[in-house]
């Protein structure tokens, strides 16, 4: 999709919409043309490198949130790296201001209706990050400009 037409703005938010869309290089690349020269544009999509994501693709050998199921459910059909997101908005000459996490933990909600293997798994992946390096939020939240 294209966006030339819509105009110039000062924000864009596309918000849970880059895992839906096949090339992330030329949404971006669309944002850009929306953005005032001094604009930003908010990005969220699934944090896969977090710790339970980490922990899920050892076990199950699959990303999580774009395993066979959710591709047919939700439509996540391009999951989008840390790395990879920040080597397109070098080649796109765009600025990573700041990048935060929607939460760190599982509410009480997440647990009270889990299955006790998945209460074990919640315990672990809590005391996992004590040790392991990176956040832990769900959603990855980007702050770009040009």
């Amino acid at each position: 999709m294209d966006f030339e037409d819509f105009g110039i703005f000062y924000y864009v938010f596309a918000i849970e919409i880059i895992e839906h869309i096949n090339n992330t290089h030329h949404f971006l690349a669309s944002i850009k043309k929306l953005l005032n020269p001094n604009g930003k544009a908010i990005i969220s999509t699934p944090h896969l490198e977090q710790i339970g994501s980490r922990f899920y693709s050892l076990l199950k050998n699959d990303i999580p949130m774009f395993n066979q199921g959710m591709l047919e459910k939700s439509g996540h059909i391009n999951p989008n790296f840390h790395h990879i997101f920040l080597f397109h908005l070098k080649k796109l000459n765009l600025t990573l201001v700041e990048r935060n996490f929607n939460r760190e933990n599982h509410s009480q909600n997440d647990y009270k209706l889990s299955s006790w293997k998945k209460k074990i798994f919640l315990k672990l992946i809590v005391l996992c990050t004590k040790f392991l390096p990176g956040k832990n939020g769900h959603i990855s939240i980007y702050s770009i400009s040009n």
